[in-house]
């Protein structure tokens, strides 16, 4: 028991902080590797208010998720060992208390415990909530509360056909786009791409000759991605299917040579995958849950400095 007590003290601080985050995550993947316990959920729905209500059962570890909004935890009963922000807290009986965003805790069940999590919500499928309401990581929360404050393409052209064609789609988006008081995701990453080139001294010819410079360019078969025309300039690359958080989704660089994820995947300001250096090679790794039709974006700050510690490595031997 002192054993479980000390792992939860270490991994108890504000969540806020980075480092705590880390050690949680750390945490979770640990735990993951031991057998899983089934833990039904039973879902209610009245007047927008969601209730999410679990039975844990004794001696489990767990791992909670991440909300993306305030609600309210309330434990009916049981007795349970959980992180905090001010340190490990053991609850037993009833308790009742606010959810604050972006927390997530661990525990150990010492004896069953009921458990229910209300929060505000639209009606949905029952499978449905949980990722409306929750993120996998703390980087899928970052980059969801950053999207709250623009808008995607998606939503406009969705609006657009809601009022017919004899509309021009252009000046409807600009329309849109004043009424709502905030830019579209689109010109936000565009903007910050002209960024990137002041950051590094580069132009746009420069990097559209390199893009467009098939010397080093190897395809290779990808069943998780594929090359489409993207909203944000030229051609993208696309999910084909559902990666989860720190997947793998295919190889950018090969070697000497790109792959279509190294010459295709446009930047963004808030990416959802990056560039992750493997050996010779260099991997686009997923950031958040990505699902099939999802542009993949990075940020090309990460992938050129990538290049820059690889030609400084180089210089040195």
């Amino acid at each position: 028991m002192s054993e479980i007590c000390r792992i939860i003290s270490d991994v108890s601080g504000p969540i806020s902080e980075a480092s705590v985050r880390h050690k949680i995550e750390a945490l979770e993947s640990e735990w993951a590797k031991l057998p899983q316990v089934h833990i039904p959920v039973v879902h209610r729905f009245s007047g927008g208010i969601y209730a999410r209500e679990i039975i844990i059962p004794e001696d489990t570890f767990l791992t909670g998720k991440i909300y993306k909004d305030d609600h309210f935890d309330v434990m009916v009963y049981g007795d349970i060992t959980v992180t905090s922000d001010e340190g490990r807290k053991r609850l037993t009986g009833f308790n009742i208390f606010p959810g604050k965003r972006g927390k997530k805790r661990a525990g150990y069940v010492h004896s069953e415990t009921k458990w229910i999590t209300f929060c505000s919500s639209p009606e949905m499928d029952d499978d449905d909530y949980i990722d409306h309401l929750t993120s996998t990581s703390f980087a899928g929360l970052e980059h969801s509360l950053a999207l709250q404050d623009i808008i995607p393409e998606a939503e406009i052209a969705k609006a657009f056909m809601k009022h017919g064609s004899s509309y021009d789609y252009i000046a409807f988006r600009s329309g849109y786009l004043v009424a709502s008081g905030k830019p579209a995701k689109v010109d936000v990453d565009r903007h910050d791409f002209f960024l990137v080139l002041d950051e590094f001294g580069f132009t746009e010819e420069e990097v559209r000759s390199q893009s467009e410079n098939t010397d080093d360019y190897r395809e290779i078969e990808s069943s998780v991605a594929e090359v489409m025309a993207s909203p944000i300039d030229g051609n993208g690359l696309f999910m084909k299917e559902t990666v989860r958080s720190g997947d793998t989704i295919m190889p950018a660089r090969c070697g000497i040579y790109r792959t279509q994820a190294g010459r295709f995947t446009n930047h963004s300001k808030y990416p959802n995958a990056e560039m992750v250096q493997s050996g010779e090679d260099i991997n686009l790794v997923a950031l958040i849950e990505l699902h099939r039709g999802d542009e993949i974006t990075t940020d090309y700050r990460c992938a050129i400095n990538l290049q820059i510690a690889e030609r400084k490595k180089q210089c040195q031997v």
